[in-house]
This record gives C-alpha cells, sequence and structure tokens, in this order.
C-alpha cells in the first residue's frame, strides 16, 4: 500500500488525479504551527530514508498513523510558531545528502539521518523542503543557499526565479511546497505549464528521467508539497 500524506484542504479533483498513484491521507491541522502552514505535510512529517518522524506534541496525527498501522517515530525538539521554532521537520535528502538548517532543525531528524547513512548539509534556508523541488537526484530552487550547498555536492541543480506560486495568507509560496516526485513523475497542484519558467522545469526534469504532471488547471498553488510512504 502507498499513502500519500496531503493538506487537508487539498482539492477533491486533485486527489481523485492522483488515485492511480497511492491512497491519498488527508492531514489535520497542528495547533502549534503558524495557522497558513498548520496543515502542510512539509511542515508535519519528514520520510527519512523510508521512515516515517512526526512531531511528538501531534497528536492528531500519531492517531491517524495508528489508525493505519504505519509505523513511525518521534521528534522530541519543541515547537513552537514562530521561525525557526516552526521547522523542525523541514528537511529533505536527495542522493547521499541531509539538506537541512542546523539551527533549526529537529536533533532527531538529524540522527535518522546519519543512522540512514545520510551526510548532513546545512543551508541558511530554514524552510528547506518547502524550497526544494526533488525528483530524480536532482533539485530545482529558487534558495540561493540550496543552490550552493546542492552544487557542490555534486547534485544536479536549477536554479529558479521567487514567486509566482500561490499561497494561503504569505506573499508567496514555494516550489516545493507546490508538488512532490513519485517514481518518475514530479506532480504539481495546479497548471504547471503556466510557470512562467516553465520550459527550463521540464528540460531540467527530463535530463533527469522526470515528466512533469499538472493536477488542475488552477494556478499554482502551496499546500505544503506531500510525503510519500510506501
Amino acid at each position: 500500500m502507498r499513502y500519500i500524506f496531503v493538506h487537508q484542504n487539498l482539492p477533491r479533483k486533485m486527489k481523485d488525479a492522483l488515485s492511480p498513484y497511492g491512497t491519498c491521507i488527508p492531514l489535520p491541522p497542528f495547533e502549534k504551527l503558524p495557522f497558513p502552514v498548520s496543515a502542510h505535510p512539509d511542515m508535519l512529517m519528514a520520510n527519512i530514508g523510508g521512515t516515517l518522524l512526526i512531531h511528538e506534541e501531534y497528536a492528531a496525527g500519531q492517531a491517524l498513523l495508528q489508525d493505519l498501522h504505519i509505523p513511525f517515530m518521534l521528534s522530541h525538539t519543541p515547537v513552537e510558531k514562530e521561525y525557526p521554532n516552526d521547522v523542525r521537520l523541514n528537511c529533505f535528502s536527495v542522493g547521499h545528502c541531509f539538506f537541512a538548517n542546523s539551527k533549526a532543525v529537529s536533533a532527531d531528524a538529524v540522527s535518522l539521518a546519519e543512522e540512514k547513512n545520510f551526510r548532513f548539509v546545512s543551508v541558511k534556508q530554514g524552510y528547506a523542503k518547502c524550497s526544494s523541488a526533488i525528483a530524480g537526484g536532482a533539485v530545482a530552487t529558487a534558495d540561493k543557499s540550496i543552490y550552493k550547498a546542492a552544487l557542490r555536492e555534486n547534485i544536479p541543480t536549477l536554479l529558479l526565479s521567487p514567486h509566482h506560486i500561490d499561497i494561503e495568507t504569505y506573499d508567496t509560496g514555494f516550489i516545493g511546497g507546490a508538488g512532490f516526485s513519485l517514481d518518475d513523475k514530479l506532480f504539481f497542484f495546479g497548471h504547471i505549464e503556466s510557470y512562467p519558467q516553465y520550459t527550463e522545469l521540464r528540460n531540467f526534469f527530463t535530463k533527469q528521467g522526470i515528466t512533469l504532471i499538472s493536477l488542475s488547471g488552477d494556478p499554482i498553488f502551496d499546500y505544503g508539497g506531500a510525503v510519500v510512504l510506501s
């Protein structure tokens, strides 16, 4: 069984479009996080080397996973609404590297990454996962600290311009929060063809064997990505 953990408000038509690829599981919000991102998967949990890590105080999320008989580990680092204490699990791995802000990421996430033999790469951006579209061992991001760090690790990387992604309340969303990868596909919450750098993004990921998929004809929207567990 493959589970795709998504924002509780992800439109039905997008969930239906994903149904051939796995079972969508809407995540309840976590009151310790700021309202606009309290149900964003990339703020609530992290899949590190096939092991799911979630916040210790995220009781609703734990209950959901227990009901589904999905094993998980707990992050004990306290969470608060103010940045950088809200981005404890906003991290990602690509290749043999684990990217996160060393001053913000959960100590449990770092320990788990080390157990999985990932090399820790610290970046300035606390919203590391939000900021990065990851697929086929490559990264596309508008964040220069992630871009430079990935290049140093010899990871194929594309630097994007910021903006052009909608999000609730905030001025602009992130490319990582606007989609997620699964197998040889990179799905987007909206019409990726309307994104100003679509051609550049498509050509970059095509070289990695990745196909871009639009989940609707709506403008691209940051729903906090998705966490996939197979």
